[in-house]
Order: C-alpha cells, then structure tokens, then sequence
C-alpha cells in the first residue's frame, strides 16, 4: 500500500527527505533557463511567454492524465512484476521506472518529432522517480505542469 505521508518520521529533515523531490523540481527548472538561454545565444531572442488555446490543455489536462497512467497505474504494475535497480544510478532508478519512461517517450511518437520524444525519456525517468519515493501521483503531476511549462518558454 503506498505511504501517503509527505515526511518519514525519523529521517533527518525536509531537505533530506524531499531530495528527490527538489531534484526534480530544480531540474525542470535548469531544462527551462538551458532552454533560455540557448534561444538567447544562438537565436538572438528575448525571453517570452506564448500563450495558445493548448496551454490549458497541455499545463493542466496532459499532465494529470498521463501521471496518473503512467506512474499511477503503468509504473505501480510494473514495480510488482520487474525488480531490480540500473547498476549505475545508485540505486535510485529501477528498471520498472525506466520501462515506463521508454512507453511514455515512445507514446510522445504520437505528437513530436522522434529526437524530441526520445529526450521525454529523462524527464520521464525523473517523474517516476518521485512517484517511486513517494508514491504520490499528485507530486509527479506538479513536476510534470513544471517541465511543461517550458514548452511555452522561447
């Protein structure tokens, strides 16, 4: 049964036991600044916000469907029948959540360019490692609004 508690008892403060949590988070906002200043250097552009009809449904719709099927359903199953860790991420990344990264890079086929969807491999990974600690959906989903809101940065 998935531990639902924000903070173990016993396990050494917030800043320890939200690592993850805070990896994530300043992760998607290095991508976002990278992408800031890539568009700055070598495309000569200033920073702006572009706003759709789409925004909605890729800030709010996408990330709360794909989380809860992907982490909260595809990576819950996965973790009961795939076992085991990548050697080299210190045990931190099993290889259920790594299997659900590829099928959640290889669904954004569906929408994107094949280098874009295979880069959704990394945040996909990240994704389930906070679903992995905490087994909380509704913190994935927040990471997951937070890289998506790069899309609209450029």
């Amino acid at each position: 049964m998935p531990d639902f508690r924000l903070v173990l008892k016993g396990y050494g403060g917030f800043f320890a036991s939200h690592r993850i949590f805070i990896f994530a988070m300043l992760a998607g906002l290095i991508y976002g600044l990278g992408r800031v200043l890539y568009y700055k250097i070598f495309h000569n552009q200033q920073l702006e916000l572009h706003f759709s009809s789409s925004m909605a449904y890729l800030l709010l719709v996408s990330p709360v469907w794909e989380e809860i099927a992907f982490r909260g359903v595809l990576l819950e199953w996965l973790r009961r029948r795939v076992h085991g860790v990548l050697p080299f991420s210190g045990g931190h990344i099993s290889y259920a959540n790594t299997l659900t990264a590829v099928i959640f890079a290889a669904m954004h086929l569906l929408t994107q360019p094949p280098l874009a969807a295979v880069s959704i491999i990394v945040p996909g990974i990240i994704f389930g490692m906070v679903y992995e600690r905490y087994r909380i959906v509704v913190l994935c989903i927040i990471v997951h609004m937070s890289y998506n809101i790069n899309v609209y940065i450029y």
